[in-house]
């Protein structure tokens, strides 16, 4: 059994993103083996802190993949620098901010690991579980090099015989085990997910089945692949959807015999991709797109997929004539035809019924295309609109615009070779964040905001035009502070990096006040988010818990909290049904057109807390899961929807017009 005297160590890192207090906390080995060293903070549990803290300069360590699809070992490390405080504890803006520690009396503490090399063969969880079965200590025959030694070395790991904490001790005989695995492979034709016979009942059942009538059969083939995301056993254990809506998903057996289903897994149709990351997810007002990471061969790649009315080109012009999708379909667009040959998809946007997509290259700058509507300058191509009034013949050698930057001036910058590193949607308008290369001027910013779209109501800056076609620079406080930002229907909101918001466009529904109540108190705003008439902003007190403040509409009962009087409406803190429970804390925000949608962790341990779903605001479309169409005034849990759903790990969270979207995957 390990010992306090083992000079081998394992830690574990998330390979996949996850999304806390709106920053990704992904390591993976590709990430370690780039940066070479890295401090390893975040660690907030007693036991994994003191391990670290017993660790010596040049003791070796074990590299594990954890809270994904396949765990395991994927590289070895080094200390190369033993405990020292962890200053991400006392940073506002960190994912793992700890109130209680600070620099003259730190509470937690990391040490730094040195990369050095790749396990030439992943060594998965799944495989030393198999070996920690084996009776009597024997290997299978494919890895006799193992001995009883190494089987039995591997039977008392931490790995398997504790596995959550983050921060092990490994035992001299389990590492040598862990190199010959890794070193030597072999295992391939093991079953490593061996399932137990079924009992005589059951195989009697399965019998009478084959024996029954084709059609019985053929019917429950079709039920299984309309079920074929949810199955245990999916080859691909690709990450899946939950949609809490009516509109924009495909009719199921369930939905047919019951009229109130809660929620359902989407469809990709008969051709679906084999889902390694879902990166983001856009919606229009009936249309969805999903920017997602697919597996292909050996590699991965990136790749556009979208349902819903497709009439005004907002899929594409392959689409335009079948008019809607009911399933995802992938998006094929022209992009060599248009001189856009070796770019890849980065980002994604939609406004009403517009698409928005971001390309990036490895040598040249970013691209910004656009398909579909141009009602109110959307496009952002100089208006298709105005050339339709004048009875011009529009021509679509294409299926997308390229949007120009090269008409706008900013110090001197150039826009030739900009980079987009966001994009934020409105109804009608879009702002965009370029980071410019610099010419040799100390004046000039390397961030600027562009917009276009509406507007009318200032959301796009001073304007005497109520559209703008073109995109135009938008003036916002301090640029190169922002760290995020939200476009609702009339107003913009922006967030810095010492938690200071500010604001473009109308107040007229009160959606500015959360803006004005806070922007003279920095490092508290976590983050920010704009429905249609409404903003809402993460706030974290002095305690460290955090809290959801809300201001503008509430005709739908979105804002969370009810006012009093006419006069008690400017802005309130969202009331939860757990308030009185501080093991709970907000992370994540997603606004939809007028409701909300908000990722709750359970526990002070974020790499084993209890993640849930919780959401309130308008309802008309089934959008928040409760079996009816009535708006929801104070926030109910949409998900998990069983209690034994714990282990659902929630990927992302993204609220649009009338519906919800969850992605998750099932937790090893």
């Amino acid at each position: 059994m390990s010992t306090s005297k083992s000079k081998y160590w394992l830690l574990k890192a998330e390979p996949d993103s996850r999304i806390v207090k709106g920053k990704d906390v992904k390591f993976s080995v590709d990430d370690f083996e780039k940066v070479k060293t890295s401090p390893w903070e975040g660690v907030r549990n007693y036991e994994a802190r003191n391990l670290m803290k017993e660790m010596k300069e040049g003791e070796q360590a074990l590299f594990y993949h954890s809270n994904c699809k396949s765990p395991g070992i994927a590289a070895f490390a080094k200390v190369s620098k033993e405990a020292y405080p962890d200053y991400t504890a006392w940073d506002l803006s960190h994912p793992y901010f700890d109130p209680k520690s600070n620099q003259d009396d730190p509470k937690w503490f990391m040490v730094d690991l040195t990369f050095s090399a790749r396990a030439a063969n992943f060594v998965p969880l799944a495989l030393l579980r198999l070996l920690a079965d084996q009776p009597f200590s024997q290997p299978p025959k494919e890895l006799s090099y193992l001995g009883e030694k190494g089987v039995q070395a591997i039977k008392t790991m931490d790995l398997v015989t504790r596995g959550r904490l983050s921060v092990q001790r490994v035992g001299e005989d389990a590492w040598e085990a862990i190199q010959f695995l890794a070193e030597k492979g072999g295992w391939d034709e093991l079953d490593m997910n061996p399932k137990k016979k079924p009992p005589a009942k059951r195989k009697a059942k399965e019998k009478d089945s084959e024996d029954g009538s084709k059609a019985k059969r053929e019917k429950k083939e079709t039920k299984r692949k309309r079920k074929i995301e949810e199955e245990d056993g999916d080859e691909h254990d690709e990450a899946e959807f939950s949609n809490l809506s009516d509109e924009e998903k495909p009719s199921t057996s369930k939905q047919r015999r019951e009229e109130k289903s809660k929620e359902s897994t989407i469809s990709f149709g008969t051709h679906a991709p084999e889902i390694t990351r879902i990166i983001d997810v856009a919606c229009g007002a009936n249309h969805t797109i999903l920017l997602l990471e697919v597996k292909q061969a050996d590699e991965t790649c990136r790749e556009i997929w979208g349902c819903g009315d497709g009439r005004k080109g907002q899929l594409g012009s392959k689409y335009r004539q079948d008019g809607s999708k009911t399933s995802f379909t992938r998006l094929v667009l022209k992009l060599e035809a248009a001189g856009l040959g070796g770019y890849v998809f980065k980002l994604i946007a939609a406004t009403w019924e517009t698409t928005y997509i971001t390309l990036e290259h490895e040598e040249k700058g970013d691209v910004v295309i656009s398909l579909g509507s141009d009602d109110y300058g959307d496009l952002g191509v100089g208006g298709l609109r105005s050339a339709k009034r004048e009875g011009k013949e529009m021509v679509h050698p294409q299926d997308f615009h390229i949007i120009r930057f090269d008409h706008l001036s900013a110090s001197g910058a150039r826009f030739d070779n900009m980079k987009v590193e966001a994009i934020s949607s409105g109804q009608r308008h879009v702002v965009i964040q370029l980071r410019l290369p610099q010419p040799n001027s100390k004046s000039s910013r390397s961030h600027i905001f562009v917009g276009w779209g509406s507007s009318r109501h200032g959301q796009l800056g001073s304007s005497l035009k109520p559209v703008q076609p073109l995109p135009q620079l938008v003036h916002s406080p301090d640029a190169d502070g922002i760290e995020s930002y939200s476009a609702g229907l009339h107003h913009t909101i922006f967030l810095s990096n010492v938690g200071r918001l500010s604001a473009l466009g109308s107040d007229r529904k009160n959606q500015l006040q959360v803006v004005d109540h806070f922007s003279s108190v920095p490092s508290r705003v976590q983050f920010v988010g704009c429905t249609w008439n409404g903003t809402y902003a993460i706030v974290q007190d002095d305690l460290g818990v955090s809290s959801v403040y809300s201001s503008g509409s509430n005709s739908h009962s979105q804002l969370g909290w009810m006012p009093t009087t006419n006069l008690d409406k400017r802005i309130g803190k969202v009331v939860f049904p757990y308030d009185s429970d501080t093991q709970k804390t907000v992370v994540q925000l997603a606004c939809g057109s007028e409701h909300v949608l908000v990722l709750i962790l359970q526990g002070h341990d974020c790499s084993s807390a209890r993640q849930e779903v919780w959401g309130w605001g308008w309802n008309e479309h089934g959008n928040l899961g409760t079996g009816d169409t009535k708006d929801v005034p104070t926030p109910i849990k949409v998900w998990p929807p069983n209690t034994d759903d714990g282990l659902m790990k929630v990927e992302g969270i993204w609220a649009g017009c009338g519906s919800s979207w969850i992605a998750y995957r099932d937790a090893l």
